[in-house]
């Protein structure tokens, strides 16, 4: 595509999201009265005005991080001796350490339905029997966010953050022990559970830096990671590692200062306020939710990457931006992940087999999609979330197969290359607004989302048409970028 019109693509849609995103601000400026005043908080003496306190998973991590700073630090340190004088002794120590630290943030009572649970797991994994270890995982998972769990929670005696900490360290700890249980069973080591195994076993599972957070990462890699640490402190790691450390610090600094200024987490609590947005507004909304949602994570991954980077461990990278990005696959490969390799390695290949057909790959996408739902709550607006997100990926995996046929192919030999790319993206367009629908129900909730709906794609010609057209751009500038990193 000739630069003139890929510069226009990109100014049209960097001055759209701009301006959607600061008609949001400016309308939910006057909108600050109508909310609960828990909510917000007074902002930075330098800043004034109000800051935007609602995002409860943020506010719990935050809260968290900073109580328990000091014992991070002496995690780290005592991390690296133990690498360097002891490290036949580090599996030990992340055994022991993380367990402390489950106490600290939660209690003793939790530490214990944490080791139950990894018990269970190394059990039932040693009968060499997947479909035991994928039931464990369903069931567990399903009673996290089910009122089965309910009277355990109360025997708990966690308040509100504790709990909501428990119910996300216990959904990483169960994918880790089904990961455990299948590379095991695979590699024919699940009936050999000698003292050196459990020990490892026990680590993965109990790896600090991930353990409240994710990024989840797989059994094998850890214990590869575990077998080649090195203690060796060489100018460029450090450099690479300090780099790091700046730049997730940075990052932290602008989400806070994001926080005086977007109020998109307070305000999705309320649907009678997003029904008094303007439609600009509103798709400032609809970009706000996903924009800080992606800083949100890109903070939380990239800081537990650097961790485990001093550790001498490979954890999945952060998210790539979403303002660049119209494809649901692309998306979902590169957002979470962990998550992601997760999924394609126990779920998605698994059905697949060796059948890579377009209906195999529906039905193992259906499948992964179903878990992720199921991994979210299952409530009404996340079943939306994912039914939509399954109808945006099997669309492009059936507009791939589409375009290998023998019609397509005699098309686009009648067609330029520039006008190929400018027909993608056309194609693409409805498609990208309905991922960016479909994340007001997964980052709000149903009220929201359908308003959304409503208020945009039900209205012809505007504002259908030219959010259409707005996305048309967004798609030419994504399609651009992932193009350039596959040249790289």
């Amino acid at each position: 595509m000739k630069t003139f019109e890929l510069t226009i693509y990109w100014f049209l849609w960097i001055s759209s999201l701009c301006y959607a995103l600061y008609s949001f601000i400016n309308r939910s400026k006057s909108l600050i009265q109508l909310l609960d005043p828990k909510d917000v908080a007074k902002g930075w003496p330098l800043i004034g005005g109000f800051r935007d306190v609602s995002d409860y998973e943020w506010s719990a991590i935050r809260h968290t991080f900073l109580k328990n700073f000091v014992f991070i630090v002496v995690y780290i340190l005592l991390t690296q001796l133990i690498t360097k004088y002891k490290v036949k002794y580090l599996s030990h120590f992340f055994i022991i350490y993380t367990s402390l630290a489950i106490i600290k943030v939660l209690n003793v009572k939790s530490l214990l339905i944490v080791w139950i649970n990894i018990i269970v797991s190394l059990v039932i994994h040693i009968f060499g029997k997947q479909y035991l270890c994928y039931s464990l995982f369903v069931f567990t998972l399903y009673s996290v966010h089910n009122s089965l769990i309910f009277p355990v929670k109360t025997w708990l005696v966690l308040n509100e953050r504790q709990q909501f900490l428990f119910e996300v360290c216990m959904a990483w700890l169960n994918a880790k022990c089904l990961s455990l249980s299948i590379d095991r069973i695979k590699s024919h080591t699940h009936m050999s559970l000698k003292s050196h195994q459990l020990i490892q076993c026990l680590a993965y599972c109990l790896y600090l830096p991930a353990f409240f957070t994710g990024p989840i990462h797989q059994y094998n890699t850890f214990i590869s990671d575990m077998d080649k640490l090195k203690s060796d402190w060489t100018s460029d790691r450090l450099m690479a590692i300090v780099g790091q450390i700046f730049r997730f610090t940075f990052w932290t600094i602008i989400y806070e200062l994001l926080l005086h200024f977007v109020f998109s987490s307070s305000v999705q609590f309320y649907p009678e306020i997003t029904q008094m947005l303007d439609t600009w507004s509103l798709c400032g909304l609809g970009f706000a939710l996903p924009l800080m949602f992606f800083v949100k994570y890109f903070i939380l991954y990239g800081s537990v990457a650097t961790i485990a980077m001093i550790d001498g461990f490979e954890i999945p990278p952060p998210p790539k931006c979403i303002a660049r990005i119209h494809s649901c696959v692309y998306l979902w490969r590169t957002f979470d992940r962990g998550l992601h390799l997760w999924l394609t390695k126990y779920f998605y290949k698994p059905i697949i087999g060796s059948q890579w057909n377009p209906l195999r790959k529906l039905l193992a996408g259906f499948i992964c999609f179903s878990c992720i739902c199921l991994w979210h709550g299952m409530d009404r607006a996340v079943v939306v979330w994912t039914a939509l997100n399954f109808f945006g990926v099997s669309a492009e995996i059936i507009g791939t197969s589409i375009q290998t046929t023998n019609i397509w192919l005699s098309l686009r030999s009648h067609i330029s290359v520039e006008m190929n790319d400018r027909l993608n993206a056309l194609i693409s367009s409805p498609f990208f607004a309905i991922a960016y629908a479909s994340n007001l129900y997964f980052l709000s909730n149903w009220d929201v989302g359908l308003c959304f709906i409503q208020r945009i794609f039900t209205s012809f010609p505007t504002p259908l048409l030219p959010t259409l057209l707005i996305m048309y751009f967004g798609c030419n500038v994504s399609a651009h970028c992932i193009q350039r990193e596959k040249t790289k």
